[in-house]
C-alpha cells in the first residue's frame, strides 16, 4: 500500500476532461481470459468511441489477441504493452480510470487486483473464487460471469457514465486492502499466532 498508491486521485473535471482509460493486468494466458477483455471492446466503443483500452504483461497468448483486435476493427483503441517492470506497471495504473480482471479463477486476491484497489482504482472481476468476498458491487466495482463479454462491456460503460462512482468505489478499494491486506495488518496476523505458540524450554 505504500508504494502501489495513487499520486493524484481523479476529479470529476479531470475525468470528463480526458478520455476513459480501462486496464487489464492479467497476463494474456488462458486461464486469465483476457480474451474475454478484448471481444468486449467493440461493444463498448460502439456507446463511447472515446473509452482507450491498455493490455499488460505478456503470455501465450499475446499475438492472437493482437491479431483478434485488429481482425475486430479495435486494435487502434487498445495500447499493449508488453512485460513491464514494476515502476511501469504503476504509473500504467496511474493513467487507467477502471481496472478490469477476467481470469476463470484466483486464489484469494489475485495481486493484480490488489495493486489496482491500492492505487484506487475501481474493479471490474469476474464473479469466482473468492472475488465477491473483495470486489463490493456498487460499492468497490462490479462483478461479472466468466466470459460473458457483453456484461462486461456494460459494466465500463455503466462506470464511465457515472464518473463519481470511479472517484468513489477506487477510494473504497484503497480503503479495504489498508484495512484488510497491508503488510503491516498482515504481520499482526502472525504476530498474534505466534504469541498463542508454546515454545518448549531446552
Amino acid at each position: 500500500v505504500k508504494k502501489f498508491k495513487s499520486k493524484s486521485l481523479p476529479t470529476l473535471n479531470t475525468i470528463n476532461n480526458n478520455e476513459i482509460v480501462v486496464i487489464s493486468t492479467r497476463t494474456p494466458n488462458p486461464v486469465h481470459d483476457v480474451n474475454c477483455f478484448i471481444e468486449c471492446i467493440p461493444y463498448v466503443i460502439d456507446k463511447n468511441p472515446k473509452i482507450k483500452f491498455i493490455v499488460v504483461g505478456d503470455g501465450k497468448q499475446l499475438n492472437d489477441l493482437i491479431d483478434k483486435s485488429k481482425k475486430l476493427g479495435v486494435f487502434k483503441h487498445i495500447k499493449f504493452t508488453g512485460m513491464v517492470e514494476e515502476q511501469e506497471m504503476i504509473n500504467l495504473l496511474e493513467s487507467a480510470h477502471i481496472y478490469v480482471s477476467t481470469s476463470f479463477m484466483d486464489a484469494g486476491i489475485a495481486s493484480s487486483t490488489a495493486e489496482a484497489m491500492s492505487m484506487s482504482k475501481p474493479v471490474i472481476s469476474t464473479d469466482n473464487s473468492d472475488n465477491k468476498l473483495w470486489v463490493h458491487e456498487n460499492k468497490g466495482g462490479y462483478l461479472f460471469d466468466n466470459s460473458d463479454s457483453f456484461s462486461l462491456a456494460q459494466k465500463i460503460l455503466l462506470l464511465a457514465d457515472n464518473p463519481k462512482n470511479i472517484i468513489e468505489y477506487g477510494m473504497y478499494n484503497r480503503s479495504l486492502i489498508k484495512s484488510n491486506s497491508s503488510t503491516d495488518v498482515e504481520m499482526k496476523y502472525f504476530e498474534q499466532f505466534y504469541s498463542t505458540l508454546t515454545i518448549p524450554k531446552r
